[in-house]
């Protein structure tokens, strides 16, 4: 099955206008970061380039914010934590957060620091951020915060999942109203080798006193890679008729090839599309659409181009 399907490989830049330059960015680092639409803008918080840039519906750029250091206004692995009218809000690997107007001029406006470590969020209004962060000895997990002076008031935290040895290997991850739980690695010589299926939990995150479970999607791997490759779950996300869930294939380390399994809204396995280059899905907060990159290429699609018919 692997070599029927290297043959069929779906040919991504011939048939689909890209969004985002990334090198024209100077966005280098493969994971991107968070995205988030505000209004007419987009802004991505890269971490790995400490950089922030603002993008317009086309993808030019209008604004950047780069000074990597350890200071009261550098960046060191920066995530972004939400974007609404106060302005944009981005935490430091030192769990502080550097204010910033709709430019990315830094306000000098001083904020707590945050409770526990925080990797990215998005604002679900004034004062008040849905992140993602762990509470220890919990899993990492989705936790609503609420800003009042100079603390930080813990409102909710999202963890339908027990705090097991199991559990820590899964990865929460939230696309809009949606939250997944999901384990990373999925099959590989010599462990897990003979794992025939994945199990991604699907979460409906809304006002409530909890979460509420969706779905389970399930798929299978049987055949996916031989025994001595090893096959990882990196992303899934919701879609307008479903769910892509993103698979990366390697032999001795070296990446073989990405395949993205598509389910319709109830679940349901519709086909799975191998990719010659590495790929990577990142939801667009605040927008209903999704980043598709290229690794190889440094290039962004909209994951709806992508996944015409």
């Amino acid at each position: 099955m692997p070599f029927i399907l290297l043959i069929l490989l779906f040919p991504l830049k011939d048939s689909h206008p890209f969004w985002l330059d990334l090198e024209e960015l100077e966005i280098y680092d493969s994971m991107v970061g968070t995205l988030t639409r505000y209004k007419d803008a987009t802004y991505i918080v890269s971490p790995g380039d400490n950089r922030i840039v603002k993008v317009d519906n086309q993808g030019a750029p209008l604004a950047h914010y780069a000074a990597a250091g350890q200071g009261p206004l550098e960046l060191q692995r920066p995530g972004m934590i939400g974007v609404n009218e106060q302005g944009v809000f981005i935490v430091t690997r030192l769990n502080t957060v550097i204010c910033m107007d709709h430019d990315l001029k830094p306000t000098g406006e001083s904020w707590p620091m945050l409770p526990f470590r925080v990797n990215s969020g998005m604002a679900l209004g004034p004062d008040r951020f849905l992140v993602t962060g762990r509470l220890a000895p919990e899993p990492a997990a989705l936790i609503e915060l609420y800003r009042q002076n100079d603390s930080w008031e813990i409102l909710r935290a999202y963890a339908p999942l027990p705090a097991t040895p199991e559990a820590r290997t899964l990865f929460p991850e939230y696309d809009n109203d949606v939250l997944f739980f999901y384990q990373g690695f999925l099959k590989g010589y010599p462990y897990n080798a003979d794992q025939d299926t994945y199990e991604i939990k699907t979460f409906l995150y809304g006002e409530r006193d909890r979460e509420e479970l969706l779905l389970t999607i399930r798929g299978d791997v049987h055949d996916a890679v031989p025994k001595a490759d090893m096959l990882m779950a990196t992303e899934v996300v919701a879609w307008k008729g479903g769910y892509v869930v993103v698979l990366k294939h390697s032999h001795k380390r070296k990446f073989v090839q990405s395949m993205l399994d598509l389910y319709d809204a109830k679940g349901k396995f519709l086909k799975r599309k191998p990719f010659e280059n590495e790929i990577r899905i990142f939801p667009i907060q605040g927008a209903s659409e999704d980043l598709l990159v290229d690794v190889a290429e440094a290039k962004g699609y909209r994951l709806s181009e992508v996944l015409k018919p």
